[in-house]
């Protein structure tokens, strides 16, 4: 975003995507870590899991539902599958209001 939504290996995959995530996240300050693929991160593993199974049942939750990621983990490593130790979610004193969007299209 800070270079104009331009990189140097070329064109920013799904463009409208990061542009409609970053607009939806004001007026959070968000930091975006890329990971790569899965790559063992408990969370990415478990979003891969909800939208694989959805594809294959051809299924929706039909809106919120409660999580069953603590159920999922315990199950993975019943498995044999350690995914590591999943993110902490940060404290709510950790979110600060970003500069306005404007500034970074000067």
């Amino acid at each position: 975003m800070s270079r104009g939504w331009r990189r140097k290996g070329g064109e920013i995959e799904n463009l409208e995507l990061w542009q409609e995530a970053v607009e939806l996240a004001r007026p959070h300050k968000v930091s975006w870590h890329w990971v790569r693929g899965h790559d063992g991160h408990p969370q990415n593993e478990y979003a891969n899991h909800l939208a694989t199974r959805a594809a294959r049942e051809l299924s929706h939750s039909d809106g919120l539902v409660p999580s069953e990621f603590d159920a999922w983990l315990e199950m993975e490593k019943s498995k044999g599958r350690d995914h590591g130790l999943p993110s902490p979610f940060p404290e709510s004193a950790s979110f600060q209001p970003i500069k306005p969007y404007a500034s970074f299209l000067q």
